[in-house]
């Protein structure tokens, strides 16, 4: 079976500049039994998904593609997933947050999982720099209309922290891909750190969205399954193909 993970692939900025970001993979694409886009597919969602999808569906069936949200998909709308999973699904395809995708014995654990501001130990300050440098706090506004804070973002952060927490403690035979929009620790930013074990049966992929307003301190998977190892992976704008076993389709599992 083969899953390809793909971020950032911002379609409304790509089609401002009238190319095509689909036209060199084509037979790629064809060939794929399921596509997780972890994150920013366009900005304001309401307007630009639904024709950004039915693009995507042209070349990958829509029962096989998932979304996870990132900070763009946010963009002229609120922090509610709600919206984002209504839109998904009026084109044939599905959000994915918080979310367990199963093909064969292997799962996939999808969330957004916003910054913990805590990558350089300051969150304090780190916070104070976004919400003056960082375009999502004047474009993205929480579910009561009001602009969105930092605070409201960390607030979500936990809420996805507890989940993966609380997931992958579940037992678990196969492969586990743990798959991000922003990067999951400080070990997606370059060498891992002597201190962080290799966890060779977790694969972890996001979007390379690093520094101390968009990564994250390390998460806890290794308390969770400490025989675990393999280097965890990020991406930058790019994709990563994964192989798991042949299934005849995926089970999924959703948050509540």
């Amino acid at each position: 079976m083969n899953i390809l993970i793909i971020a950032d692939l911002h379609l409304d900025l790509w089609a401002r500049a009238g190319r095509d970001p689909f036209a060199g993979i084509v037979p790629v694409l064809r060939d794929l039994d399921a596509l997780i886009i972890a994150g920013d597919l366009a900005n304001d969602p309401q307007r630009n998904w639904p024709w950004a999808l039915s693009r995507i569906t042209r070349l990958v069936s829509p029962a096989w593609i998932w979304v996870i949200p990132g900070n763009h998909d946010y963009y002229g709308t609120t922090l509610d997933d709600g919206v984002l999973a209504r839109i998904a699904a009026e084109t044939g395809a599905h959000l994915a947050q918080k979310s367990v995708l199963t093909f064969g014995s292997c799962r996939i654990l999808c969330y957004t999982l916003w910054t913990d501001f805590a990558l350089l130990g300051d969150p304090g300050s780190a916070m104070e720099r976004a919400k003056m440098a960082m375009a999502d706090y004047g474009r993205i506004r929480r579910k009561d209309g009001d602009i969105s804070t930092p605070q409201d973002t960390a607030a979500i952060h936990r809420d996805h922290l507890d989940w993966l927490t609380h997931e992958i403690a579940k037992p678990w035979r196969g492969q586990t891909v743990v798959v991000t929009h922003h990067a999951p620790s400080a070990a997606a930013a370059g060498p891992c750190p002597a201190s962080v074990q290799p966890l060779p049966r977790i694969l972890m992929a996001g979007s390379m969205h690093t520094g101390p307003t968009a990564g994250s301190s390390v998460i806890p998977i290794s308390r969770s399954q400490p025989a675990s190892a393999g280097r965890g992976s990020s991406t930058s704008r790019s994709a990563i193909p994964a192989r798991c076993p042949k299934a005849v389709r995926p089970t999924v599992c959703c948050a509540a």
